[in-house]
């Protein structure tokens, strides 16, 4: 049986791990990942070098976690705000506009825009991206979803939308244009009858 000490010990690795995750989304969203590096990790964190090796293995399993971190914050966040709404258009419509306005809101989310993207299609969207927008569908959406494939295909599909829409510069006035943009294409390319 693990004495007190040993869950001290625990429970202060966690909370400098944690620490150090915080610490790479702010170096994220505050200099992006190219000049993100375990040294400004550290020292946003208070941390050595040496501790944020002892979580981490590398720069990228590091920026990896971070950015898995906040993409399930994001993807809570969608879904709690479009539990309100008791039809699945009004659901989705809600998710689509609660997601852009943390976009516009959170520095980190609207970088990914100004990246160059990847010469392969494959690689533009990131596995993790398409999993958690399945598990937001599935919450969203429920059954309606189908097979895995069909699901993981619609979440790309929703991911697409999504950073299409995101990329776009839209003034304030334009927001019942991308309710209505949002109802008219993602819902049926989601197979949702508005």
């Amino acid at each position: 049986m693990a004495d007190i000490d040993d869950y001290n010990a625990l429970k202060d690795a966690d909370s400098t791990r944690m620490q150090i995750l915080n610490a790479a989304m702010a170096c994220l969203i505050r200099h992006g990942p190219k000049h993100t590096n375990i040294s400004t990790v550290a020292s946003q964190a208070g941390v050595s070098r040496p501790t944020v090796y002892a979580h981490f293995e590398s720069l990228g399993d590091l920026l990896q976690e971070a950015i898995a971190r906040g993409t399930d914050l994001l993807s809570d966040s969608i879904e709690a705000h479009a539990r309100n709404f008791d039809d699945v258009g009004d659901r989705v419509v809600a998710a689509f506009i609660h997601g852009l306005a943390l976009a516009d809101q959170v520095d980190v989310l609207r970088r990914p825009m100004s990246f160059e993207l990847p010469t392969t299609d494959r690689d533009i969207i990131p596995v993790e991206g398409i999993d958690a927008a399945r598990k937001v569908l599935e919450q969203l959406i429920g059954d309606e979803l189908g097979t895995l494939d069909e699901a993981n295909e619609k979440a790309e599909t929703a991911v697409r939308l999504f950073l299409s829409l995101a990329a776009y510069k839209r003034p304030e006035s334009a927001q019942d244009g991308i309710e209505g943009y949002v109802r008219r294409v993602a819902l049926p390319a989601l197979g949702i009858k508005a």
